[in-house]
């Protein structure tokens, strides 16, 4: 039994220069759909973000880094986590919040929860966060092949833990240049009498 191509597949059909090969109206029907679904991808993987609750959430996002910089890392959790609910997982600032998530709750040793996130990032459309995720999900994969179960470091025996306390309450800021400060004047000071 032999096809006919043509009758099939609707082929055989002969333009010309000049011929119009769709109306306007289908035209513009197409356009109107691939603009919809465009849209939709962009909403989908987190580009097309309120600037409100984009500015919103950097701000919460860096409120939690601060938290999680000054030790607090059980308060960080949640700022990182409202971060998370309010945008989409495709975003770059949800994944900047998951992986600051993943480490507080890596910190705070409850490695099961941290690994979880960690393998999901790691198919994060942000490079940065992706790249991140994998070399953080290394130090399990380390783990698990040189047989360690967990780590010697109890909370229960804190060793220097009153050491690093007092470090991070007296942590002070120091900027790179003081050219203008009263202790750069004072070493010029002090350099010029020797």
């Amino acid at each position: 039994m032999l096809l006919n191509l043509s009758v099939q597949f609707g082929g055989g059909k002969t333009i010309r220069p000049g011929d119009v090969l769709e109306t306007e109206e289908e035209r513009a029907s197409k356009d109107a759909r691939t603009r919809q679904l465009v849209a939709a991808y962009r909403k989908k993987v987190g580009l097309n973000i309120d600037p409100k609750l984009k500015s919103e959430c950097d701000k919460t996002l860096k409120d939690g880094d601060s938290l999680m910089d000054s030790g607090k890392l059980n308060d960080a959790l949640t700022y990182y986590q409202t971060v998370m609910d309010k945008l989409p997982f495709q975003s770059e600032l949800h994944g900047l919040a998951a992986l600051q998530w993943s480490i507080c709750q890596d910190s705070l040793n409850r490695p099961n929860e941290a690994r979880a996130v960690y393998e999901k990032l790691q198919s994060h459309p942000n490079p940065k966060v992706s790249k991140r995720a994998r070399q953080l999900m290394f130090s399990f994969q380390a783990m698990e092949m040189m047989k360690v179960t967990g780590s010697n470091f109890s909370l229960d025996n804190p060793g220097y833990q009153d050491y690093f306390e007092k470090f991070v309450q007296d942590k002070t800021n120091y900027s790179a240049t003081n050219d203008e400060g009263e202790e750069g004047k004072d070493y010029e000071l002090e350099k010029r009498t020797r």
